[in-house]
C-alpha cells in the first residue's frame, strides 16, 4: 500500500490562460526580487511538474527561494481537437502570447527563457524568431544536434514509421512514449526493483522514488501535426542546427 505522492507543492496561481494552456506563477521567497522574469518552457510529452516534484528536489523552490519572478507553462492535456494543431501554434501562439502577458505585467522588456528537454527545442525555436524578448536563454537536457549515431531513441527515429502510428491515433498516444522510454534500457526496470527493494526502509528514499514513478508513468498524448513536425524536422532531417527548420512560414 505505497503512500499517495503529492507533487507540484510550491505555491502557484494561474495568471493566463489561452486554450488548454495555462501560464503558473510562482512568488518569489525573499524581500530583494531579481527583475528579470524567468519562463519555464517544458515538452509537450510530459508534465511539468518534475521541475516542481516534492520540497527539496524542486528547480522551481530552488529558484524562488532565490530570489526569482518565476513562471511556467503548462500545455495541458490535448485531445482529438488540438491533434491538427503545429508547432507554429505552439510557439507563435501559446509561448508568444504567454511572453508578451508577463513582459507587460512585469514591465520588462525582456525575459529569461528556460527550456526543458523538448521545451528546451521549442525555446531555441522561439528565440531565434523573438530575440528581441530573450535577455538569457537557458536550455536543460535540450536535443539540438539530432545527427547523434549511438543514441538508441535517435537510431529509431531515424527508421521508425511515425506517419503510420499518427495515421492510426491522430497522435503520439501517451502510453506509446511510456513503452518508449523504458524499452530505451531494457534492464532498466530490474535494476530499479533491486534498488527499491534495497531501500525501502528508508523514508526519504521512498518519497523520491515513488514520486519520479508517477512522473515517469504519466506521459500524455502529443498532436499529431506538432508531433510529426518535430519528429521529422528534428531526428529525421536535423533541420535546427542547420537554421532550416520551419515553425509554420518562418524559418
Amino acid at each position: 500500500n505505497p503512500p499517495k505522492i503529492e507533487t507540484g507543492l510550491t505555491p502557484s496561481e494561474v495568471v493566463y490562460r489561452k486554450h488548454r494552456v495555462k501560464l503558473l506563477h510562482y512568488k518569489p521567497r525573499t524581500e530583494q526580487v531579481h527583475q528579470t522574469p524567468i519562463l519555464i518552457v517544458f515538452a509537450l510529452v510530459n508534465k511539468p511538474y518534475v521541475l516542481d516534484l516534492i520540497p527539496g528536489k524542486s528547480v522551481v523552490e530552488f529558484l524562488v527561494n532565490r530570489g526569482f519572478d518565476v513562471y511556467l507553462l503548462d500545455w495541458g492535456i490535448p485531445t482529438g481537437i488540438d491533434n491538427n494543431k503545429g508547432l507554429d501554434v505552439y510557439i507563435e501562439n501559446y509561448l508568444d502570447s504567454s511572453v508578451d502577458w508577463i513582459l507587460e505585467k512585469t514591465g520588462e522588456s525582456r525575459l529569461t527563457l528556460m527550456g526543458y528537454c523538448m521545451g528546451g527545442s521549442m525555446s531555441l525555436m522561439y528565440a531565434a524568431l523573438h530575440r528581441e524578448k530573450i535577455r538569457n536563454l537557458i536550455t536543460m537536457a535540450t536535443p539540438f544536434d539530432f545527427s547523434d549515431e549511438e543514441g538508441i531513441l535517435f537510431k529509431w527515429s531515424k527508421e521508425f514509421p511515425f506517419e503510420e502510428l499518427v495515421e492510426t491515433y491522430d497522435c503520439c498516444p501517451g502510453w506509446y512514449l511510456n513503452l518508449s522510454f523504458s524499452s530505451l534500457k531494457p534492464m532498466g526496470n530490474p535494476d530499479k526493483m533491486k534498488t527499491f527493494y534495497d531501500k525501502m526502509l528508508d523514508e526519504k528514499f521512498m518519497k523520491l522514488f515513488l514520486a519520479m514513478e508517477k512522473w515517469a508513468a504519466d506521459s500524455k498524448p502529443v498532436p499529431g501535426k506538432a508531433y510529426m513536425e518535430f519528429m521529422k524536422g528534428c531526428f529525421r532531417e536535423n533541420l535546427l542546427i542547420q537554421n532550416r527548420f520551419p515553425v509554420g512560414e518562418k524559418t
